[in-house]
């Protein structure tokens, strides 16, 4: 493209510097005219073609790595939510509790009794208890977490909102 820009300016240059060296002056604005026409023209043309070059191509490859990442981020998620309750604690408690304050709107830091109530209203003492980002276990880490089917519910529950 760049080229095509170069060859384009240099074609209107050297139309102005030969109707300047003409002795009839009276067409050097229609003759340097056409040739930034030209140029203008050449240059739509090279555009054009660029952008008619499989356009959907690069859209269907966006949209399956979006989609095998979608996927891979999922296994991930039910591989947490099977594990340990100290994989529980790392990885989906803090994205869990972000995805309730976004629901929601409630900020821990604003009103923390505020927070708590509407987390209990949402899940219930059940399942709030493996959201709330205050309920992290000092012992116990290696013990089971709550399982895919409380992550389901959890996310079903956050949806609704």
């Amino acid at each position: 493209m760049k080229k095509l820009v170069t060859v384009g300016f240099l074609l209107v240059v050297g139309v102005e510097l030969m109707a300047l060296a003409s002795p009839d002056r009276r067409w050097v604005l229609v003759m340097s005219g056409v040739a930034a026409a030209c140029a203008l023209l050449a240059l739509r043309w090279y555009l054009a073609r660029e952008s008619d070059a499989d356009p959907e191509e690069p859209r269907a490859d966006d949209a399956a790595e979006s989609l095998r990442r979608w996927l891979s981020r999922t296994e991930t998620l039910d591989s947490w939510a099977e594990a340990t309750r100290q994989d529980w604690e790392r990885h989906l408690r803090p994205m869990l509790a972000r995805q309730f304050e976004m629901a929601t709107g409630q900020k821990r830091i604003k009103d923390r009794a505020a927070y708590h109530a509407t987390g209990q209203m949402l899940f219930g003492p059940d399942l709030w208890n493996w959201v709330d980002p205050e309920n992290v276990a000092r012992g116990g880490v290696e013990e089971p977490g709550p399982g895919r089917e409380a992550l389901d519910e959890i996310l079903q529950r956050l949806e609704r909102v």
